[in-house]
């Protein structure tokens, strides 16, 4: 055990935890330290467990080393919890702060995406306002890095803050083939907001059922390094997508859009998979509740750098059912988490995500899922230079989890 130093108690969303009083600045169970020793009842590196012996040395929010408490020298920090890198929400909707508690729950997804409509002439003040503190509760949580998901140019004001790092992907969608260039031209324009704020910003398609051929060859050239894309996320898309049928055409129909083009067509989600394939180098299809085998054996083809973002939470929120994550494991998938938003979730939080894993599919080691928070998702967003695991130069921000909670 190392030595102890001057420590205090605390409890932040039921995590236990402890830290030297006279030396930390920060809050939650995120930390950001200055020259600190950490040891803890377990350590993870991003990839794996280390010996408990093992001490993480950080200064001024940087790794500096992993090395063993032996050679660690005096005033080691002991942290009663799993320590990992700060967590990775690859797929996050921030701009949707403003849904929280406004939304059934058990809805299914038809309903759900009407209701989040029906809901849009929000005051700016009041989605300005939820904007900022559902980032405060990320950074409670020990999110550090986000894939956010904007149909709006909300969220810039508080990113240009850099208080979480962001890869924003500017959604666009459109079904009906005669409106393509001027959805792409509105999503644009949102994108051109972001960059003279000095922001990132990527412009990707929404979903296959969302989303018609002319728009998404307008994506396509875009080049993008990285594209996002809800992906399968009830049956309801899959029975549109491949019967032209389904609770979908109702969606459609209260919408008053016009979808004979593709109702009078061939087009499925088969024939589109070639549109699907973007040009960009990384692909995370999000959700994934219905992805099968001979989905993913299609993707390891057309789309060989594909992430599978699942988010479990929401996924029982709106009722939708789980993903089979064996099947994505067994595949050899890379698996990463993400929250969705408060629109379909209690709480933006990975360390909840990580525990609904662990109730659904108890089989799965912690050491899996832990990757899966951190350097997958790390990867997935082209940030594993700076974030996703604890290695020299790299972001010194770590979360805690209790281990008494988890297996």
């Amino acid at each position: 055990m190392p030595p102890k130093t001057a420590r205090s108690n605390f409890v932040v969303l039921g995590i236990p935890f402890t830290f030297d009083n006279s030396a930390t600045t920060g809050s939650g169970n995120l930390y950001i330290m200055s020259l600190k020793k950490i040891a803890a009842t377990k350590l993870f590196d991003g990839y794996r467990f280390l010996n408990t012996s093992s001490v993480l040395i950080i200064e001024e929010d940087i790794v500096l080393d992993i090395v063993d408490s032996q050679d660690a020298g005096e005033n080691i920090q002991y942290i009663d919890g799993i320590v990992c890198p700060g967590w990775v929400n690859t797929h996050c909707h921030l701009e949707l702060s403003y849904l929280k508690n406004k939304i059934a729950t058990g809805t299914g997804m038809v309903d759900f995406i009407l209701a989040v409509m029906q809901n849009r002439e929000t005051p700016e003040e009041l989605i300005l306002k939820a904007i900022v503190e559902a980032e405060s509760e990320m950074i409670a949580n020990g999110i550090v890095a986000v894939g956010d998901i904007c149909n709006t140019a909300h969220t810039i004001a508080q990113k240009v803050q850099k208080n979480i790092a962001y890869t924003n992907f500017i959604e666009i969608s459109g079904f009906v083939p005669a409106t393509a260039a001027n959805r792409f031209s509105d999503g644009n324009k949102i994108k051109e907001q972001f960059i003279r704020n000095g922001l990132n910003a990527l412009i990707v398609p929404h979903a296959p059922y969302s989303v018609s051929k002319e728009l998404m060859e307008l994506i396509q050239h875009e080049n993008n390094n990285i594209s996002s894309m809800h992906y399968r996320e009830s049956k309801e898309e899959k029975e549109f997508l491949y019967q032209h049928s389904g609770n979908f055409l109702r969606l459609y129909q209260t919408l008053g859009i016009n979808i004979d083009a593709f109702l009078s067509g061939n087009r499925n989600e088969n024939t589109m998979f070639p549109i699907l394939k973007p040009s960009a180098a990384k692909q995370i299809l999000v959700h994934n509740v219905y992805t099968e085998l001979q989905d993913l054996q299609q993707h390891q083809v057309g789309l060989p750098d594909c992430y599978y973002c699942i988010c479990l939470n929401a996924n029982l929120y709106i009722g939708n059912g789980l993903p089979n994550i064996p099947l994505l494991q067994s595949s050899g998938s890379s698996i990463c988490l993400g929250t969705d938003s408060l629109a379909s979730n209690s709480q933006l939080s990975i360390a909840a995500e990580i525990k609904t894993i662990q109730q659904y599919f108890p089989e799965i080691p912690l050491e899996t899922i832990l990757q899966w928070a951190t350097l997958n998702g790390a990867k997935a967003l082209g940030m594993e230079q700076q974030y996703g695991s604890f290695e020299k130069g790299k972001s010194g921000k770590f979360a805690v989890l209790s281990h008494k909670d988890l297996q």
